[in-house]
């Protein structure tokens, strides 16, 4: 188990807010109708706007992972820094991508860990996901794709 917060990790406990203000305004009606139907009222105008834009608004993660998987290819490394977030980047482009992918040793790229994705061998392109808030500028190689920004991370391709 990767020692990871996604998003998704939520929807397991995201009912338990919702069934104990349930009990609450359950509790107040049998006290006074009047108040119980003004709290309903007010629970839905600021429920529903917000369920309806949840399934359409992305994370800032999710944003910059997506970028991540729609750029690489086979046979390019995938590294993220710090290292601490390689589950992300395993469940975003190994499990839910379409490409098998293996991990790999990075020299010269700090606290960062890779994967290798396909079953080929490697194209020489490396896309440098760096979550730090200073980021590094990578001292080797030359630039294949322009650096893209997002959510407070920066990706990188080098040669």
């Amino acid at each position: 188990m990767a020692p990871v917060l996604i998003d998704r990790t939520f929807t397991a406990f995201v009912w338990a807010p919702l069934v104990a203000i349930g009990f609450l305004v359950g509790e107040v009606a049998r006290h006074a109708r009047v108040m119980a139907a003004a709290m309903v009222i007010a629970l839905a105008i600021v429920v529903v706007p917000a369920a309806l834009n949840v399934p359409v608004t992305r994370s800032g993660p999710d944003v910059v992972l997506r970028h991540v998987a729609r750029v690489a290819r086979a046979g390019d490394i995938v590294a993220i820094r710090p290292m601490g977030k390689l589950g992300e980047l395993e469940w975003s482009l190994g499990v839910r991508g379409a490409l098998p992918y293996r991990h790999v040793a990075l020299a010269g790229l700090g606290n960062s860990a890779g994967l290798l994705l396909g079953d080929g061998q490697p194209s020489g392109r490396v896309w440098l996901l760096d979550w730090r808030a200073r980021p590094m500028a990578p001292t080797t190689g030359s630039r294949c794709a322009p650096d893209w920004s997002a959510a407070g991370a920066r990706v990188l391709c080098m040669r």
